[in-house]
């Protein structure tokens, strides 16, 4: 052939090239700076050999968006859309937002895109977050084809959202007006129900009140996720204008990490950047500018509940910007050193003093930096004196000297924390996406954030200058910029704020002549109309979903070696560690007593904190931090084999982790904390035991309570239920308040007891050990098992369930927490795979209507667990009363389902998702302790996904028959506020506060 004569038609496909534009440029993941790929511009690579891996930054150019991709090895992709959202009042538009854009989308114009995805996705993870200033939307995944479907989705709900378009979904999420059975006007919705929830939290409430008095005049003083007095403030029209100001590419900053193909995902996102011009954004964060404000504020308590000695006190400092990384590492350090324990010197002062029972020191970061006093139970009329003494002790310790070794010490501790996050595995990819974003969002370099090294060098070599006695006097004692917070305690004010808002919608509900409330009534049918909506099959065949023969029939295939070590057994899984080893030594305590059994957390809480015999307590906390990076203590339960409701297996657990190179610091340390603490120090042990009392009672009044709730009832059920709950439940908050008294009333024999334990669980004939396969265990590890005495075990004690009953727990809470439970051995059946594929579908679909949609609640769902503990809970509930009814109806739902004509494939998928979770190499030693402690295999849980992917529609019937069984002999417990629980009063038997009333005298 002749040149010639193709001359005409290379010229045709230059032309074509060109009007292309750069996405000719490259192909596959082969980059360099320069190059064009689908309208994105490759601006810089920047080697993070830290991470193992390169970050490259690319912009979109025809209107400014950022991508940043960080590519290293891991198979789990992970991608994340952020904007900048800057708030300027406290009616939290921008979390509704991030509610509602995942309520349908012009290409996906389901009712509600996100659930859905959770129903059909592998995803690892699938969320969305707000925070003071970004809305973040990231998602991951191991399968490419679902990782490109969940960006679809989540690039059409950012950018086409139908929120924006008609009211109805701003409305369900953020806030809506109804009316009650007796005409009264009520407000609903999801993040008006969810952020009374969290205002039932003294430190979040802290955290709101410390922000407004830190920055007076720029947008950290609002309340991002919305304060529940003023949610009902914002307009339909402010939530669009929002959106529109902020939803934009040119504001977006985009995140990818793994092995994600990058030519797929830039052609993704290419056809959404597309439609849309550059705009100059115009979203800049001043910096606050020093001022020093005070103020004081009630909180809430329980009805009945004493107030005296409960002020909790917080101070906050800024201190510095985002981009100094240095610095805010040094924060971090130098708070630890100050108040990480009991023995640090400011902390130890403060609780000497009786000026406090806790005290927490922290550090946050947002465009700047601020260090985070949170001070607890603080007597009556003591506020100044609290911090005159704080005053005077960081004076002393400025002018005096810190403990230099233990500020060494604690840089160990944090430099094998970010060696161990960046060695990989998990969802670190939703970490790094974070981390990027700390200096992103703000224009800075989000290389910087993996770049740690340099920065533990230079504050390692200037620990013995007296830098950090310059930067304690620089960040806290000179520093004018200052907020001091009081909270008081009231038994009202909850009530108060509860009448407040009656009579205010009683006085809007006066004021609407009938055509406003005939408008008002077609409103709330709207919502109603759009919780009841059923999707048709044209609009669910819209998503993207992976079919089931996408699916491999085998998950991953994980494997344990076991065999012997001096004479225990030890099992090696094949965790994936690099440069880190992981060991998990568990002890049997089976044969102690139910009464011994609840003195082993606290036990666990102490070791560590205690003197031993070689070391005072912060020594040990030193030589801790610098030989292991993690030394953890707990007790775990199983139920002995899968479905055995009478024999439960009870470990005490102690995990480390530490370098590859330190293993020798294994055989030194952990038979010193194990086997040579010192039990002698009353007054150590009594404000450990006191901070643990209040940890438990905060707990209840977190979302943290639905666990709280469905232990209580799943107690009734199995021998491995009632020690759960003996373990770590409400029935170890009981144990606890009374261990208090019971130390105050004979110290020396409280402190026996704990050292009798202590000698008999740490025994070699109760030991088996798990460690990750990349250290060999001759030697240090040999050494360690010697060093423990060979005990003696006992016949297992013999568990008895606790009664069935239907139970409340009062807290000072405008919201509550559901739970209702019973198990599946009561009906002869055992956990299969098709009964987790109907409790997802259940969660998902039915709860996830009645309990979040219809009723506003944060959340509900159905838990079918290994053991057999079937489990309905709710969290952040206003209607509990309702949800109980609820669940009564799920096996009717149920039944619906199966008898219909919508395909079951999508959720034996999303079940799939849950079954198989990305795991750190941390995990896969935790999961293999599991197993094995609980009568399981590796091959159990593949045989539970061949049964999840054989499940069928008649499986689900049967289960339904299950659960109507179930219903009628179940337990209950509900923990909320006094109007939750009045709601719930002909289902409850007893009703009592988690904090004791005191006896009227």
């Amino acid at each position: 052939m002749s040149s010639r004569r193709f001359k005409p038609l290379m010229a045709a496909l230059g032309l074509a090239a060109l009007a292309a534009g750069c996405q000719q440029a490259v192909k596959g993941n082969d980059l360099k700076v320069g190059d064009c790929r689908h309208g994105f511009v490759v601006k810089s690579r920047t080697a993070l050999p830290e991470v193992g891996g390169r970050l490259w930054r690319l912009t979109y150019e025809k209107n400014g968006a950022e991508v940043a991709w960080l590519d290293r090895a891991d198979e789990n992709k992970t991608f994340g859309v952020a904007f900048r959202t800057l708030p300027t009042d406290d009616t939290g538009v921008a979390h509704i937002l991030e509610h509602s854009v995942l309520c349908g989308s012009a290409k996906y114009p389901v009712k509600e895109p996100f659930v859905d995805l959770l129903k059909s996705s592998l995803a690892t993870f699938l969320n969305a977050f707000t925070s003071k200033d970004q809305t973040v939307y990231p998602v991951s995944s191991r399968n490419d084809r679902d990782f490109l479907n969940l960006v679809d989705v989540y690039l059409d709900a950012v950018f086409h959202p139908r929120s924006v378009t008609t009211p109805v979904m701003f409305q369900q999420e953020g806030w809506h007006y109804e009316f009650g059975k007796d005409g009264a006007l009520l407000r609903n919705g999801v993040v008006y129900n969810e952020m009374k929830g969290v205002y039932a939290n003294p430190e979040s409430i802290a955290f709101y009140e410390i922000c407004k008095l830190l920055f007076p005049d720029n947008l950290y003083r609002f309340v991002s996720g919305g304060d529940p007095a003023h949610i009902g403030e914002l307009t339909f029209r402010q939530y669009c204008d929002f959106y529109h100001k902020h939803y934009h590419p040119s504001n977006a900053r985009i995140f990818l990490d793994g092995s994600v193909d990058l030519d797929a995902t830039l052609a993704k996102l290419d056809s959404y950047l597309a439609d849309f011009d550059a705009r100059k954004v115009e979203l800049d964060i001043p910096d606050q500018k020093p001022v020093a404000r005070s103020a004081t504020v009630p909180y809430a308590i329980g009805k009945g509940e004493s107030p005296a000695g409960k002020t909790i006190l917080a101070d906050a400092w800024v201190f510095g910007r985002f981009d100094d990384t240095e610095r805010q590492m040094a924060c971090s350090v130098l708070l630890d050193a100050l108040a990480g324990s009991n023995e640090s010197p400011l902390k130890k002062r403060l609780l000497e003093s009786g000026l406090c029972e806790d005290v927490d020191f922290s550090d946050f970061s947002f465009k700047q930096q601020a260090a985070f006093l949170f001070a607890k139970n603080v007597p009556d009329g003591k506020a100044d004196e609290f911090r005159r003494v704080l005053r005077e002790t960081l004076t002393e310790l400025a002018q005096k000297g810190l403990d230099h070794p233990r500020l060494t010490a604690i840089l160990d501790r944090r430099e094998f924390q970010v060696r161990e996050l960046f060695s990989g595995g998990g969802t670190c990819g939703l970490k790094f996406l974070n981390m990027a974003l700390d200096q992103w969002l703000y224009d800075g370099d989000p290389a910087k954030a993996f770049q740690a090294a340099a920065d533990f060098a230079s504050l390692r070599a200037k620990v013995a200058s007296g830098w950090f006695e310059r930067f304690l006097d620089e960040m806290l004692i000179s520093n004018t910029h200052h907020a001091q917070l009081t909270m008081t305690p009231s038994a009202t004010v909850a009530a108060e704020r509860m009448a407040a808002e009656k009579a205010e919608l009683a006085k809007t509900l006066a004021s609407w002549d009938a055509a406003t409330k005939e408008k008002v009534k077609a409103e709330t049918a709207a919502v109603d109309a759009f919780r009841n909506k059923v999707d048709t099959p044209a609009e669910l065949a819209t998503l993207p979903t992976l079919a089931l023969a996408d699916i491999p029939v085998r998950g991953k295939e994980r494997q344990a070696a076991e065999t012997t070590l001096a004479g225990v057994p030890l099992i090696r899984p094949a965790a994936g560690a690099k440069g880190v080893f992981y060991l998990s030594l568990r002890f049997s305590v089976d044969d102690f007593s139910d009464a011994e059994l609840a003195q082993l957390p606290f036990l666990a809480t102490v070791l560590g904190e205690l003197a031993t015999k070689n070391y005072d307590a912060l020594a040990l906390r030193s030589a801790l931090d610098t030989g292991l990076g993690r030394f953890a203590t707990s007790v775990k339960t199983y139920a002995a084999k899968p479905g055995d409701t009478q024999q439960a297996k009870t470990v005490f657990v102690v995990d480390v982790a530490g370098l590859d190179a330190k293993t020798a610091a294994v055989a030194d340390l952990v038979p010193e904390v194990l086997l040579r603490t010192k039990y002698a120090d009353a007054s150590a042990i009594a404000d450990l035991l006191k901070q643990e009392r209040l940890g438990r009672e905060r707990e209840a009044s977190t979302i943290a309570a639905r666990m709280l709730a469905r232990r209580r009832a799943a107690a009734a059920f199995s021998a491995k239920g009632a020690v759960e709950e003996t373990l770590s439940g409400l029935a170890q908050l009981r144990h606890v308040q009374a261990a208090e008294k019971d130390l105050a009333a004979d110290a020396k024999a409280f402190l026996a007891n704990m050292e009798n334990l202590a000698k008999r669980v740490f025994a070699r004939s109760r030991l088996t050990v798990y460690l990750s396969d990349n250290v060999s265990p001759s030697g240090d590890f040999e050494k360690l098992v010697d060093a423990f005495p060979g005990g003696v075990v006992a016949p297992a004690v013999v568990r008895k369930p606790f009664p069935r009953r239907r139970e409340g727990f009062s807290v000072a809470s405008e919201s509550a927490y559901a739970a209702k439970a019973s198990h599946l051995a009561q009906v002869g059946a055992g956990t299969t795979g098709s009964e987790l594929v109907a409790a997802r579908l259940l969660s998902l679909t039915y709860l996830w209507d009645e309990i979040r949609v219809k009723g506003g609640a944060y959340g509900g769902g159905l838990q079918v667990a290994n053991d057999g503990h079937v489990g309905f809970l709710s969290w952040r509930d206003p209607q509990p009363a309702r949800s109980l009814d609820c669940y009564a109806k799920a096996s009717a739902a149920l039944r619906k389902f199966a008898a219909g004509d919508e395909l079951l494939d999508r959720y034996v998928v999303g079940t799939l998702g849950v079954s198989d979770p990305c795991l750190t190499p941390r995990e896969e030693v935790s999961l293999a302790a599991d197993l094995r402690s609980s009568g399981r295999t590796y091959e159990d849980l593949q045989r539970l996904r061949g049964e999840i992917l054989a499940t069928k529609k008649g499986d689900l019937a049967a289960f339904a028959d299950v659960l109507d069984k179930l219903s009628d002999d179940s337990a209950v417990c509900v923990i909320g506020g006094t109007a939750g629980l009045a709601a719930c009063s002909n289902k409850l038997e007893s009703v009592e506060a988690v904090v004791p009333v005191p006896a009227k005298r």
